[in-house]
């Protein structure tokens, strides 16, 4: 039996507009070329500047753009918890879904193939085929948690991997 979208949200709770919000941040970006208004910070004082990726960009030059969007200092936010940081840690990325479905028995591999048009859309999961986008670790997880819910006790078998960063 194929497992739906509905009862797929349930088990991960990630809200289908925040998965699309990510397919469209995922592009090729680099820290030598970020996101177009990401935002900078410049909050030397902060206690996890070390490690956040905003303020790492605060730091470099940006010879390509003069201006650039930063966040005020008066939300500069008091304690350690701020809602403005993002790790500057890479993650590992998975990259094509052209063979997902090679180990699983064909018409249990249509079923589970429509599940995930359902739930990322058409346009996300040829995207991802395409490797246009990559898929970050919480879309790899939709795909493990749809093998483990049909049985499928092989893990989902991904074109090539990379690391990069969670804009």
């Amino acid at each position: 039996m194929g497992i739906c979208r509905a009862r797929l949200k349930i088990i991960l709770d990630i809200p289908s507009s925040f998965l699309l919000y990510r397919i469209a941040m995922k592009k090729f970006f680099s820290i030598d070329n970020p996101p177009a208004n990401y935002g900078h910070c410049m909050n030397h004082g902060c206690p996890r500047s070390a490690t956040c990726l905003r303020y790492m960009l605060g730091k470099l030059p940006h010879s390509a753009n003069p201006f650039v969007s930063c966040l005020h200092p008066s939300h500069y936010p008091a304690g350690v918890q701020c809602p403005y940081y993002r790790s500057s840690q890479k993650v590992r990325v998975a990259w094509g879904v052209r063979y997902l479905w090679d180990d699983v028995p064909y018409k249990l591999a249509v079923q589970m193939k429509q599940t995930l048009i359902r739930y990322f859309g058409r346009g996300v999961y040829y995207s991802y085929y395409r490797k246009e986008v990559p898929l970050f670790p919480e879309e790899q997880e939709v795909i493990r948690k749809l093998f483990a819910e049909n049985g499928v006790t092989s893990e989902p078998v991904f074109e090539s991997y990379s690391e990069e960063y969670e804009w």
